[in-house]
């Protein structure tokens, strides 16, 4: 896991690497390369491409650029990392929900708050690697899961909607036993025929959901509909903590 620190504070810096390598020890098996920028414009020059991270944390205030600006050019060049806002102020928290923010972390830090963000990071960029199975005009073909927005059922065929396309894909078993399937917590089973990758989600009402980039209305159906709202109110959770 590839993990990038940018703060211009030293004891918050040094007390983000000394957590990362208790963490470390007690997942001896995941690899982790750490590198620390003082600056947005170290960054943003440094020693690996944005694209190449899975975990950012970011301090909101530094210098020549705010941490929700750096965000931004971050989260447009990698779309599927965790970033987490380091802060002592409130300046700036409505922003974070527009890129996704993971979770702030108010200063000074705390150790269990900080693993937490590196065990999401780590299951996120495990499911980053996945890939699944559809049977298109008769070949099969793989998918990225972090690249699918959503799918709707149709007879014998699910309509597969990627960041650039739409596939329409046979398939003879139920949407129940494709979600099952699935067997990752990003993906939701919203109604009987939609099934909506959170990663993607802008906002939700308690009747719709609404993704990025996109004003058509997703269906929460009534059986679904605690189940729908409870995840995306936990998968939304960015309390300031």
């Amino acid at each position: 896991m590839l993990i990038a620190i940018c703060d211009d504070e030293q004891i918050y810096i040094d007390y983000l690497l000394q957590t990362i390598k208790h963490w470390k020890a007690a997942n001896d098996t995941v690899s982790i390369i750490t590198h620390v920028y003082h600056s947005a414009e170290e960054l943003m020059i440094g020693k690996m491409d944005l694209e190449d991270y899975d975990l950012f944390f970011l301090d909101l205030v530094l210098p020549n650029m705010n941490g929700v600006d750096l965000a931004k050019i971050v989260r447009k060049s990698n779309p599927f990392c965790t970033i987490v806002f380091t802060t002592n102020y409130d300046k700036y928290l409505e922003d974070g929900y527009e890129i996704s923010i993971y979770r702030y972390l108010r200063k000074p830090l705390t150790e269990d708050k900080i693993k937490t963000c590196l065990d999401y990071a780590r299951t996120q960029s495990l499911y980053a690697a996945k890939s699944i199975l559809f049977k298109v005009d008769g070949e099969t073909r793989r998918i990225e899961m972090n690249t699918i927005k959503y799918m709707n059922a149709g007879i014998h065929v699910i309509m597969v909607h990627t960041i650039s396309d739409t596939i329409t894909a046979s398939y003879r078993s139920s949407i129940d036993t494709f979600y099952e399937e699935l067997n990752t917590p990003h993906f939701i089973r919203c109604h009987r025929g939609y099934i909506v990758n959170m990663l993607y989600v802008d906002r939700f009402t308690s009747s719709a959901i609404y993704l990025l980039g996109d004003d058509t209305p997703i269906p929460i159906g009534r059986k679904y509909h605690d189940d729908t709202i409870m995840k995306l109110k936990q998968y939304f959770k960015n309390d300031f903590t």
